[in-house]
């Protein structure tokens, strides 16, 4: 089922480029946001996108999804004035119930970020879990298919161990890690991740994301680097569009100026 509510917001709309790439074309690009249930994933993208707290935050089922203007090289001489593009973060649900279904979702992808409770050891641990889902996305049901489409999965799971579009670990709950060590964990994991970079972050206050703090700053560098990679076509794609297909009308939604949270369950 999909779920739409839909708050008027303006951006401009002349074209613009990228290292001599129309914006144009690719007005849209999708960011996943992973991460076990409870460690404020949309807490995360709801302060990223609007500034503000997310007053009652409710369990996600299915994904729920956000966009984002974001200006390419904003706040320096090279920033694009002209038109924004438009991030599309797919908050996916982390329930276990529903792990066997999240792989629709997994499709088209331009970036992602890893998030996990600076409280919480075992949600740090469990982003490795979430990266192996999503490399091994392709690869549900593979038990029906014959011995070539085995050896065709096999190769391909072989080639697909790694990611290949930027990504942003985040750690949550800043304001009540207990203690800095804890913080030092954060680093090989991210490696083993290949995360571009790490932030740790309290969703509970928006200056912690305002202009000019170090978090705006790596969100925004990461931001920039999905639009990079997106300008040298790459992205994590596959011939499944059953994600695609239900989020058909996000763009007409966006096109009429309209700032769009769907919910797809």
């Amino acid at each position: 089922m999909l779920r739409s509510n839909v708050a008027a917001g303006n951006f401009p709309g002349s074209p613009s480029s990228v290292g001599g790439t129309s914006v144009s074309n690719y007005d849209s690009l999708r960011i996943l946001v992973l991460g076990d249930s409870g460690v404020g994933k949309s807490s995360l993208v709801h302060i990223l996108c609007h500034g503000t707290v997310l007053t009652n935050p409710t369990w996600t089922i299915g994904a729920s999804v956000e966009v984002k203007f974001h200006f390419y090289k904003e706040g320096s001489s090279e920033e694009t004035k002209q038109k924004p593009v438009i991030l599309e973060l797919f908050d996916i649900g982390g329930s276990l119930q529903h792990k066997s279904s999240r792989h629709i979702f997994y499709h088209n992808f331009h970036g992602v970020m890893f998030v996990h409770d600076l409280t919480n050891k075992k949600s740090l641990k469990n982003l490795l879990k979430w990266k192996d889902e999503l490399v091994n996305r392709n690869h549900e049901g593979v038990s029906n298919l014959s011995m070539d489409g085995l050896m065709r999965s096999y190769n391909d799971f072989r080639g697909e161990r790694y990611l290949t579009v930027p990504v942003l670990m985040v750690g949550t709950k800043s304001d009540i890690v207990p203690s800095p060590a804890r913080l030092d964990r954060v680093t090989s994991i991210g490696k083993e991740l290949g995360a571009c970079d790490t932030i740790k972050l309290n969703c509970l206050n928006p200056s912690t994301v305002q202009a000019g703090t170090s978090c705006a700053v790596t969100l925004s560098k990461f931001y920039d680097k999905v639009i990079e990679n997106s300008s040298s076509g790459r992205s994590h794609s596959s011939s499944s569009q059953t994600a695609s297909s239900k989020l058909s009308s996000t763009h007409s939604k966006l096109s009429s100026g309209n700032l769009t949270r769907i919910h797809i369950e």
